[in-house]
């Protein structure tokens, strides 16, 4: 039987193609994840994805929330390649193959680089004519039996359109995303316009029937149509023009394979952009790991610096603690030692005067007073006792060494004698062969005692030394000379 095809002939006008605006959306980061995987699977770019989240790098994290904006319709005409775009990728978000988009731009290959501008419609402004045409009048009716092919619409699948994601479908269908990659074995988000994907596991069959179509053809009115179609035009389809065909079955199977050598030219490519993909994601990999490894280096050379500064600062403050131990205990030390020495000089003072006075006293026993009211000796030892050095004090319990030689000297003797050493000295007569009671001056005459006989004197010393006996060669410096009133 012999085959009739229809064929049914449309004129558009293009005019533009698919932009986007934007519809607030969220997405979580899993681990893996990427900026670039997640802006194809939302169907949106990655500068677009770091704008909206304000993201000053490619970093990301599993478990970061995402904001991204979905992409719907509206009318555009170029568009600008970025970083990291390609012609499947950009056919895929405009809503055209990349062949249309080649054809369109002219372009030989499928070379594209950043910045460049891409036309993403033909503008047409044509004048069709169709000339008067006489046709015989006929009247043919064809009564045939024709296999027609129909895909009845299921609920279980799903048939890609040109800009759809696995992202988009899932959303709409109500399947999760990995389900629906479950169902249809997918690896990887990559489908292609025309492709079948079941959405419960099961995919009808399509149904085959026969239609008898019967088909009259009668003179067709012909007139001259003259139409011009503008850029700025509406999409414009002409009243569809039926023919009929006879082709054999060598024409079918040229029409079919050129068919299958488009979409395998179309798988291809999609594979090559899939493999590209990959590749950045892989660097992309790469460079966040490296990244990290450099901070985790980073911090933990920090962290290193700071254990030896503290280290250092602990080695420096025991250091100064030591240090200042060490002087504190040898201050002691020395402040002992002058203290034990002094407690020796002292000893070794009450020991000699000690005995002194007893010789003095064994010695002035047997010795009648030469003069004023007792001995000399006698008279200074009961003087000194009970009073301290205090300097320009004159009391009966505080004197310094010339107040001192001048109580001696009233009550020894009952005179009034100048306050001051020079004074004194002054006032008295100079001898060289000392008795007991007379004045022994030292060092330029800034100090006086009351000399006892034997080398032997009672004076007010210092503070520390006090009011006592003590012998002559025991003051520093040299003597000035004895005096007598």
């Amino acid at each position: 039987m012999k085959k009739t095809i229809f064929s049914v002939a449309t004129l558009t006008a293009l005019t533009g193609v698919s932009a986007v605006s934007a519809s607030a959306e969220e997405v979580t980061v899993k681990s893996g994840d990427s900026l670039w995987n997640i802006a194809q699977s939302v169907g949106t770019t990655v500068a677009d994805l770091k704008a909206e989240n304000n993201l000053k790098s490619d970093l990301i994290h599993p478990g970061d929330v995402l904001s991204f904006n979905q992409k719907v319709e509206a009318s555009k005409d170029t568009y600008t390649v970025k970083s990291g775009d390609t012609l499947w990728a950009i056919g895929n978000e405009v809503g055209l193959s990349y062949k249309e988009i080649m054809s369109i731009n002219n372009l030989n290959t499928d070379l594209i680089f950043p910045g460049q501008t891409l036309k993403l419609n033909v503008d047409v402004v044509e004048e069709v004519s169709v000339p008067e045409v006489a046709v015989e009048s006929a009247e043919v009716e064809v009564t045939e039996v024709e296999t027609v092919e129909a895909t009845e619409p299921s609920t279980g699948a799903y048939v890609i359109q040109t800009g759809d994601t696995l992202y988009k479908i899932a959303r709409e269908t109500g399947v999760d995303l990995n389900t629906l990659k479950s169902i249809n074995g997918l690896k990887s988000d990559l489908i292609y316009p025309g492709q079948v994907l079941a959405l419960n596991g099961e995919v009808e069959a399509p149904v085959v029937e026969e239609v008898e179509v019967e088909v009259v053809e009668q003179t067709p009115a012909v007139e001259e149509v003259t139409e011009v179609v503008t850029e700025a035009a509406e999409v414009v389809e002409q009243t569809p023009v039926v023919e009929e065909t006879s082709e054999t079955t060598e024409d079918v199977a040229a029409t079919q394979q050129a068919e299958a050598d488009r979409v395998a030219a179309e798988k291809a490519a999609a594979q090559k952009a899939e493999a590209d993909r990959q590749v950045e994601i892989k660097a992309e990999q790469e460079r966040v790991a490296a990244q990290k490894a450099e901070a985790d280096r980073q911090a933990a050379i920090k962290a290193e610096q700071e254990r030896v500064a503290a280290q250092k600062a602990e080695a420096d403050r025991q250091a100064a603690i030591k240090a200042e131990q060490e002087r504190v205990a040898a201050q002691r030390a020395e402040e002992a030692r002058i203290a034990a020495q002094k407690e020796q000089q002292r000893i070794a003072a009450q020991k000699a005067a000690e005995k002194r006075e007893r010789e003095l006293a064994s010695q002035q026993a047997s010795q009648p007073v030469s003069q004023g009211n007792g001995n000399a000796y006698t008279i200074a030892l009961n003087l000194a006792k009970g009073k301290s050095y205090v300097y320009g004090a004159n009391s009966a319990y505080a004197v310094d060494c010339s107040s001192f030689a001048q109580q001696f000297m009233a009550q020894y003797k009952g005179k009034n004698i100048p306050r001051t050493t020079w004074g004194q000295r002054d006032a008295g007569t100079r001898v060289s062969n000392p008795q007991p009671g007379d004045l022994v001056f030292f060092n330029n005459y800034s100090h006086v005692g009351v000399y006892v006989g034997n080398g032997m004197m009672v004076d007010a010393l210092n503070p520390s030394e006090g009011v006592g006996l003590r012998a002559v060669s025991y003051v520093h410096g040299y003597v000035d000379g004895y005096y007598r009133y």
